[in-house]
């Protein structure tokens, strides 16, 4: 299982998130993601810990993915993602959105600058069978229209960063909107077995 202690570099936190969230310190809050955040399958977690990407950045700034570089107080960094810190004490599908995005960028492309996203229908050189078939599945699925006629969207960035979101926060209104979408993610980004298999692809 994967641990705090090995993903701790990757939470970095605003001190003056204490003007606005009641919490004892700024570490309190990075605990706190990252209990969000081991729910994900700990292979996933084990593959992204030692990656230069995909810092984690709480904040008071809007929610949001930047896929490019950013300088951020003392960090020059490439593929960051800003939560609220409100979003972090609550439970919040705001938290998750831009964690999406990250996992969208880094399943289509190995998070390569520039690079496209699985929900383009794109996946890195030399991956498994497996995250092209989820790739191609995930785009029959958007093709129905169900979750963009939920979501309000068809930004196909948007609508597998909002799935993920509401897959994290209430399952069970994801599935009434699309049940096809729910079992998508448990047999692929919610799967350890799946992050077993195309996690060696995917390292870098």
């Amino acid at each position: 299982m994967a641990e705090l202690a090995h993903f701790a570099h990757h939470l970095r936190v605003d001190p003056r998130v204490m003007d606005e969230v009641r919490v004892k310190a700024p570490w309190v809050l990075a605990e706190r993601a990252w209990k969000h955040l081991s729910r994900l399958p700990a292979s996933l977690l084990a593959a992204w810990a030692p990656r230069a990407e995909g810092h984690v950045v709480i904040s008071l700034e809007p929610a949001r993915y930047e896929p490019g570089t950013v300088m951020w107080r003392d960090m020059r960094a490439r593929a960051v993602i800003f939560v609220h810190a409100r979003h972090v004490v609550e439970v919040s599908p705001e938290f998750w959105r831009p964690v999406g995005e990250w996992l969208d960028h880094w399943l289509g492309s190995g998070a390569a600058p520039g690079g496209r996203r699985l929900s383009d229908g794109t996946w890195p050189a030399g991956s498994p069978p497996l995250l092209a078939d989820a790739a191609r599945r995930w785009q029959r699925l958007m093709a129905l229209g169900y979750l963009a006629d939920w979501l309000g969207t068809e930004d196909p960035h948007a609508l597998f960063a909002g799935a993920l979101a509401w897959m994290m926060v209430d399952r069970r209104r994801l599935s009434v909107a699309d049940p096809h979408v729910v079992k998508w993610f448990r047999s692929t980004v919610l799967s350890e077995k799946f992050w077993r298999q195309v996690a060696p692809a995917l390292e870098g």
